[in-house]
């Protein structure tokens, strides 16, 4: 199993180049936000074949899956994003680093199968690689979700989601935010999210806004029930 090594640094948490920054919300504006043609930025070494996903594996992450497509909160839309797949969920496999996450572009399916799904057998940050396998390439945003597991081992889920009014309502809500600056799937992405990690209070589930992102948000979870959760919390601020 390949373990992500941290050096103890000053002023930082014991995880690499996870210093941390500020969000900037006065330089926030919608002329910042350049929706790049999604494509993996990490080093990726990915063998195409079917990895061991038993039928209880996959019956948790796609029920779970189906109900967020459902919500629109990940899917399609060819009036949004240029058209592209967005949002993405994962979970940890068994008691390891290791994860399945839904692959790559897989957002425009309704019904996914097993063989939508990957598994993300070695991710190290600090070398920006990542060791997969599967029928599909896991999600761009694979190195961010491999924080969580490798911060926290209580954290079960994470699940990447678009939504335009909790996104713009992040200043009113107080979540804590990644600055505009930083691009989605990169180094630096992974470093923010593992600080505001560090710094929160809610360990067991929460959400992280992206501001560089549109719309995108980081959900993270022990349960599934608890993601459920937060997501009712904030309808219910809507009302």
């Amino acid at each position: 199993m390949c373990l992500f090594i941290a050096k103890i640094r000053q002023r930082t948490c014991h995880f690499p180049h996870f210093c941390y920054k500020n969000a900037l919300f006065s330089a926030f504006s919608k002329q910042h936000l350049n929706y790049a043609k999604v494509s993996i930025k990490f080093k990726l070494e990915h063998k195409k074949y079917p990895f061991n996903f038993d039928d209880k594996d996959f019956i948790k992450i796609n029920n779970l899956r189906k109900k967020f497509y459902n919500l629109r909160l990940i899917g399609c839309d060819k009036n949004l994003y240029n058209g592209l797949g967005y949002g993405n969920i994962s979970k940890r496999y068994k008691n390891t680093q290791q994860f399945i996450i839904s692959g790559s572009q897989t957002g425009h399916i309704k019904n996914t199968l097993k063989e939508h799904y990957s598994q993300v057998q070695c991710c190290n940050i600090e070398l920006n690689h990542i060791k997969s396998l599967g029928m599909v390439k896991p999600s761009s945003e694979s190195l961010t979700h491999a924080v969580f597991y490798q911060l926290d081992k209580s954290i079960k889920w994470v699940v990447h989601i678009h939504n335009n009014k909790l996104w713009s309502l992040c200043k009113k809500l107080n979540f804590p935010v990644v600055n505009h600056k930083i691009s989605y799937g990169t180094i630096k992405m992974a470093e923010i999210v593992g600080e505001l990690y560090k710094n929160t209070t809610s360990k067991e589930s929460g959400i992280f806004v992206m501001l560089g992102h549109q719309d995108g948000l980081i959900l993270y979870s022990t349960t599934k029930n608890k993601i459920f959760k937060i997501l009712d919390n904030f309808y219910e601020i809507q009302k």
